[in-house]
C-alpha cells in the first residue's frame, strides 16, 4: 500500500491496525505508536470515521474509557455503522448512567442491538418509561437461556403491578403478578444451584405475604444447592425472607467452615453492616483490606471504601453528638465541626 499511495492516510491506519494487534497489554507502546499514527491520518482526513473508531477501540484496550466513549460517539456521528461500536457505546454511557444519551443514540440507528435488550430496558425503567420497560423486557427473556433475564422481568412485572394496586386497577396487577411469579421460577430452573436465583423468588414470596411459599422455595433450594457454597447461598436466601436470625446462623456456619474465602467474607461482611452489628462487619472488612486474607484487588478496594465509609459515620455521630474521644484518633478542632452532606452505606 505504501508503495502505492506512499504513507497516506490509509497506510496510517493500516499500520496502526497492526500494532494495535500485535499489543501483547494494555501498557504495550505499540498501541501509543498506533494513536500517534491515527491521529496523523485524521490530520489527512479530518471526517474519516474509520479512523476515529479505531482510535476508540485502542483507547479502550488501554482502559481509557472516557476518550474511547467521546471517539465512538464521535465516529457513530460521522456516519459509522458498525454495531460492535455502538454495542460498546451503549455499554459505556448506561456505566457513566448517561441514559438520555443512550436514547438518543438509538434513536439514531432505529433499533435496540438483541444482546443489549435488557440493559436498555433497564434505562427505561431507570427514565420512568415503564411500557417500553416491560417490552424490552419480555423480549429479552423471550427464549433467554440467561436467569437474569427472568429475574429482571420478575421485577419489572412486581413493580408495575404494585403501581396498578395502587391505582385499584386490580385485575391488571394480578396478572403482572403472576407473570413475575413465573419468570421468577424459571430463573430458578435455569439455575437451580446459584443462589442469587433462589433469593430473587424468596423475595418475591416474602414481599407478597406468601411465606409458605417461601419456605417451600428455601427447602427447594437447601437441596438443590451444590454443598461447597450452601450455607452461604441459604443465609441470602433467609434474608430475602427477613429471617435475620436464621441467616446470621447460616453466615456463621460459611465464616466457619471458609474462614479465608474472599466471597464468604464479603457476603457475611455485607450482611453485618445491614443488620447495623457494625463491630462484627468492620472486624472481617479489616481482614480483607489489610491483606489477612488472599483476596483479589477489587475485594481489597470494596472493603476499604466500606471502611471508610463506616468510619466517616461514626465520626459524624460522635462529632454531632459533642464526642471529643472519638476511636479515630482525630483533632479536637475536627470533631466539633460536623462534616457537610449526608453519608450513606453503599452496597
Amino acid at each position: 500500500l505504501r508503495e502505492v499511495t506512499g504513507e497516506g492516510a490509509m497506510w496510517l491506519y493500516g499500520r496502526a491496525a497492526m500494532l494495535s494487534l500485535s499489543a501483547r497489554d494494555a501498557h504495550d507502546a505499540a498501541l501509543d505508536e498506533a494513536l500517534e499514527l491515527l491521529h496523523r491520518a485524521r490530520t489527512l482526513r479530518p471526517s474519516w470515521g474509520r479512523a476515529a473508531l479505531l482510535m476508540a477501540g485502542i483507547y479502550d484496550q488501554k482502559g481509557e474509557r472516557d476518550q474511547a466513549l467521546d471517539l465512538y460517539l464521535e465516529a457513530i456521528q460521522m456516519g459509522e455503522k458498525n454495531p460492535k461500536a455502538l454495542r460498546r457505546a451503549i455499554q459505556l454511557l448506561y456505566a457513566a448512567q448517561r441514559f438520555d444519551d443512550v436514547m438518543r443514540l438509538l434513536e439514531q440507528f432505529g433499533s435496540v442491538p438483541e444482546e443489549l435488550t435488557r440493559e436498555v430496558s433497564e434505562m427505561k425503567f431507570r427514565l420512568e418509561s415503564f411500557d417500553d420497560a416491560l417490552g424490552l423486557a419480555r423480549l429479552a427473556a423471550r427464549g433467554s437461556k440467561d436467569p437474569t433475564d427472568h429475574m429482571w422481568l420478575g421485577q419489572v412485572c412486581m413493580v408495575l403491578a404494585m403501581r396498578h394496586r395502587l391505582r385499584e386497577e386490580l385485575v391488571e396487577a394480578e396478572r403482572l403478578m403472576a407473570e413475575a411469579e413465573k419468570a421468577f421460577v424459571r430463573a430458578t430452573e435455569l439455575a437451580d444451584d446459584i443462589a442469587e436465583t433462589w433469593a430473587a423468588l424468596i423475595r418475591f414470596y416474602a414481599d407478597t405475604d406468601r411465606l409458605d411459599k417461601a419456605e417451600e422455595a428455601v427447602a427447594e433450594a437447601e437441596a438443590k444447592l451444590p454443598d461447597d457454597n450452601a450455607a452461604i447461598a441459604l443465609a441470602q436466601c433467609y434474608e430475602a425472607m427477613n429471617d435475620t436470625q436464621r441467616a446470621r446462623k447460616k453466615y456463621e456456619e460459611a465464616l466457619a467452615a471458609a474462614p479465608d474465602d474472599p466471597v464468604t467474607v464479603r457476603y457475611a461482611a455485607s450482611f453485618y453492616l445491614r443488620t447495623r452489628n457494625t463491630t462484627a462487619g468492620e472486624a472481617l472488612l479489616r481482614r480483607l483490606a489489610e491483606g489477612d486474607i488472599p483476596a483479589g484487588k477489587s475485594d481489597r478496594i470494596w472493603a476499604r471504601r466500606q471502611l471508610a465509609v463506616l468510619l466517616a459515620a461514626r465520626f459524624r455521630v460522635g462529632a454531632s453528638a459533642g464526642n471529643r474521644n472519638s476511636t479515630l484518633g482525630l483533632p479536637a478542632q475536627l470533631l466539633s465541626q460536623p462534616p457537610e452532606g449526608e453519608l450513606f452505606v453503599a452496597e
